[in-house]
């Protein structure tokens, strides 16, 4: 029976992720293995976990601070999936300004890490990144490609170009995904780029965003869909 894990389970995009693999075993299970493969999400809240995946669907929620070095593979030692999905991250932009340590740990060294382990116990690894690892050159007309130039404009999207080569040089088979700006459901936790507009507008205030970034909104829920598929 194989595993999926799922770093950073009960974040905006990883509580997604979860819930996409899970539904994903409950059709491998009504096919063919009448168990499904089981789901492991591992996040630093499980009690925050959205309603729309919770434990009592399947999956299982474990607590685990993935910052001390050898934590995560002491995880991955003790669930042995077939298939990571890295999620995990320190993803606020002011929180990686201001704690530059802690952003090159979380989305440097721990992706690492994990890279090493699934490369070293033949394990599928898809990691997570962003678009904002560009920024520092106008796009070409065709929108950039994974043949441009990085040029990161803040401490998140340097330390996230930072993990995608760790991620890569511990593990060449690694799947790097570039994600742009997300919105959607968070299970009514206040994350993500959706709740705050929409409790904004519920208060009959015009919020503002951004006035100088050019951003491709992509819905959270398609996202993890197309992960899993």
């Amino acid at each position: 029976m194989s595993t999926t894990l799922v770093l950073g389970g009960t974040g905006f995009l990883g509580a997604h992720v979860s819930a996409a693999a899970f539904h994903q075993s409950l059709a491998l299970a009504t096919l063919a293995d009448p168990h499904g493969p089981p789901v492991i999400s591992v996040g630093r809240h499980p009690q925050s976990a959205p309603r729309f995946c919770t434990p009592r669907d399947g999956v299982q929620y474990v607590l685990r601070d993935l910052a001390p070095p050898g934590a995560p593979e002491a995880l991955l030692d003790e669930f042995q999936p077939e298939t990571v999905f890295s999620c995990a991250a320190l993803a606020r932009i002011a929180d990686c300004a201001e704690h530059p340590d802690q952003a090159s740990r979380l989305n440097v060294e721990v992706p690492r890490e994990v890279a090493r382990w699934c490369a070293a116990h033949d394990a599928r690894l898809v990691h997570l990144s962003t678009d904002l690892v560009f920024g520092s050159t106008q796009p070409p007309a065709e929108g950039f490609t994974e043949a441009c130039e990085e040029g990161p404009l803040s401490e998140y999207g340097r330390s996230k170009l930072g993990g995608e080569e760790a991620v890569l040089d511990a593990h060449p088979e690694a799947l790097v995904v570039r994600l742009p700006l997300l919105y959607g459901n968070s299970g009514g936790r206040g994350i993500g780029a959706s709740d705050s507009l929409l409790e904004a507008i519920d208060r009959g205030e015009q919020p503002g965003l951004f006035h100088d970034e050019f951003r491709t909104p992509l819905e959270v829920s398609n996202v993890a869909d197309a992960l899993i598929e």
